[in-house]
């Protein structure tokens, strides 16, 4: 009998914690675009559903030391993550030498809106 009122009181403060944390959280989203680099008279090659899944959205502690979570990227470009109500740095995974315009990038979150960030990669062609 006891252990089953300690297993309750451990399931109702997870859920009373998850109640009160949903009520300070916000959203990220964005998309991503890969723009391959190519030399002069070349086409560039259309990013495959492959080459957004090789990255993700890093997001971490507004200091850009800790990381929070990371965010995966459809095959689409597009991405998001809810997260609690603060201040976060936002970057990328790199598949080898890339260029990202404006990455890293401190960005806040409040609650109830939604933040987007829209993040361009110059890759390394085809």
């Amino acid at each position: 009998m006891k252990r089953s009122l300690i297993g309750i009181g451990i399931l109702a403060g997870s859920m009373l914690f998850a109640a009160c944390s949903a009520d300070r959280t916000g959203s990220l989203k964005g998309t991503v675009t890969l723009n391959p680099v190519v030399s002069a008279g070349e086409i560039a090659p259309t990013p495959s559903p492959a080459d957004y899944a090789a990255r993700q959205i890093l997001i971490m502690e507004g200091n850009g030391i800790v990381e929070v979570m990371r965010a995966d990227i459809d095959p689409n470009g597009y991405y998001g993550a809810i997260l609690l109500e603060g201040v976060y740095m936002i970057d990328i995974t790199h598949d080898g030498p890339e260029g990202t315009s404006g990455l890293p990038k401190q960005i806040q979150i409040i609650r109830g809106e939604t933040t987007t960030l829209d993040v361009s990669v110059q890759t390394s062609g085809g």
